[in-house]
C-alpha cells in the first residue's frame, strides 16, 4: 500500500478548492484594490465634497485608481510641491543663498572709513545664529568701529510684503509672515515664557530675536499649583515697534517654557535692530546711521553662504512653512528673469517648469509658492504627474522625497496612518485651507512597489477629522496591497 497516497490526495484536493470554478476567473488583486478604494470614496463623509484622486505605479506606469482626476481643485499647501520641484530643477540640492558685506577693510585702528553695506539676497535659512556669524566674522577681520552708516541693500527682491492673492493681511499670525530680502528667523518672533524664581514672581519672558525693535509688556506670574500653563500673548505694531503683551499663569514646576510665534510687522527694522545688537555685543561701534541704499560696484569685503536648498526644502515641506515657499518663488524669479524677484514672475517660471515636466497646462494654476492663495489649482492627475517627474529624476529624487513628512514620525503626517504595519511607508505632503483637505505623496506596498498618489477634497460638509480618516484608510490600503 502507498502510504503517501492519502497525503497527496489531500494536497490535490486543497489545490482544487483553491482554484476558481470552471468558467470563472480569479479577481485580480488590482481590481480588489479598486473596489476597496471606491468603497471609501462612496463613504457619506465625502457628501457634497469635490473629490479628485489618482494612484499610479511608478514601476509600471499603471494607473490603479482614478476618480475625477482631471478636475482642477484648490491645492492649498500641495502648491509647495511644485515650488520644490522647480527650485531643485533650477538650482540642485546643494545650492545656497548668500549675504554680502561691502566696505573698505578696517585700518590699523580697526576703523572702517565710510559706509558698511549689507546686501541681502533673501536667504530663507537666515536665523539669529547665522546673523551672529556675520557680526563675529567682522570682528575677527579687525573691525572695531564703522565711521560711516550701516547701509542695507534689499534690491534683489521686490519690497511688497505679501503676494497679491493672500487674504487677511497684514496679520501677526505666524503663517502670514511677510516676505523680504531681509529675512530673519523666517520673519517670525518667538516669545518664550518660563517660570520665575519663586511662586508669585513674574514669569521670565524673552523674545528671539532680542533687539530694540521688539518690546515686551509682561504681566504673567509664576504659580505654585501643578498643571498646565495658562498663557495669553498678543502682538501689536506700535510706534514702529513690535510690542508683545504676555499675561497669565505658568506653574513653577513646568518642564518646558511656553512658546508663541508671531509674524513681524517690519522685516527690515527687525533685521537692522538684531544685527546692530549683535555688532554691539562683538564690541563694534557704530558712528553713523542705519539706512537703505545700494551696494557699491566691485567685490564684497566678505560673503556668507546659508543652508543648502535640500535643508531648506525639508523645513518647508515637512512643516508647511509658507514664508520659505513664497520667498523661494521670488528668488527663482530673480535668478531666471533678473532682480527684483517678484511673485508673479516666479509663478510663471514654476508653471513653465511643470509644463516641461509633462503636466497638462489646463490641469493646474500657480499664483504663489505656498498655496495660501485660494486660486491655486491642481488636478489629482497633474499632482501625480508632478510626483512622477520628481521620482524619475535621480539628481533630485532623494532630496525631494526627503523633504516630505513620514507617517508616524515627522512633518504634518506624524500622527496619521499609525497602524504598525503601515508606519514609515508613506512620504507625503498635506494641504489645508477652509474646507480644503488634501494629501499627496508616495507609498510603498507590501511588495515594495512604490505608488504616487493624490487625494484632494474641497468644499466638504463633514469635519476635517472625518476626511483625514478616509484619506488615511485609502493610503493604508495602498500600503497593504500585494499583487
Amino acid at each position: 500500500m502507498d502510504r503517501g497516497r492519502p497525503a497527496r490526495l489531500a494536497a490535490l484536493l486543497a489545490l482544487a478548492l483553491s482554484l476558481p470554478l470552471w468558467g470563472q476567473a480569479a479577481e485580480p488583486s488590482s481590481a480588489s484594490l479598486r473596489r476597496r478604494l471606491q468603497s471609501l470614496i462612496d463613504h457619506p463623509g465625502w457628501r457634497r465634497a469635490q473629490v479628485g484622486a489618482q494612484v499610479q505605479s511608478l514601476a509600471s506606469g499603471e494607473v490603479l485608481y482614478s476618480v475625477r482626476a482631471d478636475v482642477p481643485l484648490m491645492a492649498a499647501s500641495l502648491t509647495k510641491l511644485g515650488t520644490a520641484l522647480a527650485a531643485l530643477k533650477r538650482w540642485g540640492p546643494a545650492h545656497t543663498f548668500r549675504t554680502e558685506i561691502y566696505g573698505r577693510p578696517p585700518d590699523a585702528n580697526g576703523t572702517v572709513s565710510g559706509d558698511l553695506v549689507i546686501k541681502a539676497y533673501g536667504d530663507p535659512s537666515m536665523v539669529q545664529e547665522r546673523l551672529w556669524t556675520i557680526a563675529r566674522e567682522l570682528r575677527q577681520r579687525g573691525v572695531e568701529r564703522i565711521a560711516g552708516d550701516l547701509v542695507f541693500d534689499g534690491s534683489y527682491l521686490e519690497p511688497a510684503p505679501f503676494p497679491s492673492g493672500w487674504r487677511n493681511v497684514p496679520s501677526t499670525k505666524s503663517y502670514y509672515a511677510p516676505l523680504s530680502p531681509f529675512a530673519l528667523n523666517f520673519n517670525l518672533v518667538a516669545v518664550k515664557v518660563a517660570p520665575g524664581p519663586a511662586p508669585g514672581a513674574p514669569a521670565a519672558v524673552a523674545s528671539e530675536p532680542e533687539s530694540s525693535y521688539i518690546q515686551i509688556r509682561n504681566s504673567a506670574r509664576t504659580s505654585s499649583r501643578a498643571g498646565r500653563a495658562s498663557i495669553a500673548a498678543l502682538s501689536q505694531s506700535i510706534d514702529g515697534h513690535t510690542q508683545l503683551t504676555v499675561r497669565g499663569i505658568i506653574p513653577s514646576a513646568i518642564p518646558q517654557p511656553e512658546v508663541r510665534y508671531f509674524a513681524v510687522v517690519d522685516p527690515l527694522r527687525n533685521y537692522q535692530a538684531a544685527l546692530l545688537r549683535l555688532l554691539q555685543e562683538q564690541g563694534i561701534e557704530m558712528q553713523g546711521q542705519l539706512r537703505e541704499g545700494p551696494a557699491p560696484p566691485g567685490a564684497p569685503l566678505c560673503s556668507f553662504e546659508g543652508r543648502s536648498l535640500a535643508w531648506i526644502l525639508r523645513l518647508m515641506n515637512k512643516f508647511s512653512n509658507n514664508f520659505i515657499a513664497d520667498q523661494l518663488l521670488r528668488l527663482l524669479s530673480a535668478e531666471t528673469a533678473g532682480p527684483p524677484g517678484t511673485t508673479e514672475k516666479g509663478a510663471a517660471f514654476v508653471r513653465q517648469t511643470l509644463i516641461e515636466a509633462g503636466l497638462d497646462p489646463n490641469a493646474f494654476q500657480v499664483l504663489d509658492g505656498s498655496g495660501l492663495t485660494y486660486e491655486n489649482r491642481y488636478s489629482a492627475a497633474a499632482m501625480v504627474r508632478l510626483l512622477q517627474a520628481a521620482y524619475s529624476d535621480f539628481r533630485l529624487r532623494t532630496e525631494f522625497i526627503g523633504s516630505l513628512g513620514i507617517n508616524g514620525y515627522d512633518g504634518s503626517i506624524d500622527d496619521r496612518m499609525l497602524a504598525e504595519h503601515v508606519v514609515g511607508l508613506v512620504r507625503a505632503k498635506t494641504g489645508h485651507l477652509n474646507s480644503v483637505t488634501n494629501i499627496a505623496g508616495y507609498v510603498a506596498s507590501r511588495d515594495g512597489e512604490v505608488f504616487a498618489f493624490a487625494i484632494l477634497a474641497n468644499n466638504y460638509s463633514a469635519g476635517t477629522g472625518t476626511i483625514h480618516r478616509l484619506q488615511d484608510q485609502m493610503v493604508s490600503a495602498l500600503a497593504e496591497f500585494s499583487r
